[in-house]
């Protein structure tokens, strides 16, 4: 018999798009869920504790993913989230709306360390594109992205020239605003340092040649990162993968972990011969990697985020967390000049 708190979390689960058919496929009876983050919440039934995945996006796209999950299961990859059959055999269902959803184990998993875990993040990307080297993805449909670092790049530095001018012209200017004056004039030239670089460098000869294109895991933040109780770097979601040049998965780790191992040589010497062990690293690839860690991202992200997409946090946090960027660039630019 339903109990009333099953009633609730039923009706709760169909407003977000879940159907009653859909729901009599999860494994085993519904006892609990709740939000975790974004459109991932957790479940629990009589079989156990699992991620419950809501995507808006096309089925194809999804199929790809679950391709890419299956194939990495195949090789017996550590450090991601395997879709789990539901009752029909199948690995995902269909919501009301056409989106889509799948159901992942979920075991006790705590917060990444970007020091700590770091071993464990490199292994994972190598193991990743170890996994992928031969294969074939000419039929499988994954996404691919629509501009190249180049163009995202003249367009992030045209973004903090209007970020300058919002808050020129702001009636009531923040500390924010007065802070990022201040500072602007130096982000946009190592913007430019870091377009000139990468123009430079054989990036766009890379890209252009579309056979050495590869699926990369393509996000490396702590929403998508989580460690095992054996500190087993874990990644929740590859939703964000797409055919990249391989590389720029090296790139974006180095661009994450750099600030939490305060951007030393040694921490830099160590990935760089680490991943070299497995795939060797060209002039050519290092030239990409310092243009890619040259761009000052964290820096951009947090003025867009204030300019453009304004999250509820105080000024004063705005203020903090630039201020800990701008100490933290200081010894990215100091590595990067040697």
């Amino acid at each position: 018999m339903i109990t009333e708190k099953q009633i609730k979390m039923y009706f709760e689960l169909m407003k977000l798009g879940m159907s009653c058919d859909s729901l009599k496929l999860f494994p085993g009876v519904l006892k609990c869920f709740w939000r975790t983050e974004g459109a991932c919440f957790l479940v629990e039934t009589s079989r156990g504790k699992y991620a419950l995945r809501m995507i808006r996006e096309e089925e194809s796209w999804l199929r790809g993913e679950m391709e890419l999950l299956d194939l990495l299961k195949e090789r017996q990859i550590k450090g991601f989230l395997y879709p789990v059959r539901l009752k029909d055999n199948s690995f995902y269902g269909i919501l009301k709306d056409g989106g889509c959803f799948y159901l992942t184990d979920w075991p006790e998993l705590k917060p990444i360390s970007y020091r700590d875990q770091i071993k464990s993040l490199l292994s994972l990307i190598i193991e990743f594109r170890s996994a992928l080297s031969s294969y074939d993805f000419s039929k499988l449909q994954l996404k691919t992205r629509q501009k190249s670092l180049v163009s995202i790049y003249q367009d992030m530095i045209g973004s903090m020239k209007s970020f300058a001018t919002l808050a020129v012209y702001r009636l009531n200017p923040t500390r924010f605003d007065q802070l990022f004056l201040k500072y602007w004039e130096d982000l946009v030239a190592e913007g430019d340092e870091a377009l000139n670089l990468i123009e430079s460098s054989n990036y766009l000869k890379m890209i252009a040649a579309r056979d050495s294109l590869r699926p990369i895991i393509n996000n490396f933040s702590r929403r998508n990162l989580r460690a095992s109780q054996n500190n087993q770097a874990i990644c929740l979601n590859i939703k964000d993968s797409l055919l990249d040049i391989p590389l720029l998965d090296l790139a974006l780790l180095m661009l994450k972990t750099g600030r939490a191992n305060r951007w030393n040589r040694e921490w830099y010497d160590w990935i760089i011969n680490t991943y070299n062990q497995s795939f060797i690293l060209t002039n050519d690839d290092l030239e990409v990697v310092r243009a890619y860690l040259t761009f000052p991202w964290e820096a951009y992200r947090l003025g867009a985020r204030y300019y453009h997409n304004r999250v509820n946090w105080p000024v004063s946090t705005f203020v903090e967390k630039m201020e800990r960027i701008l100490i933290g660039d200081e010894a990215r630019r100091s590595l990067l000049k040697v």
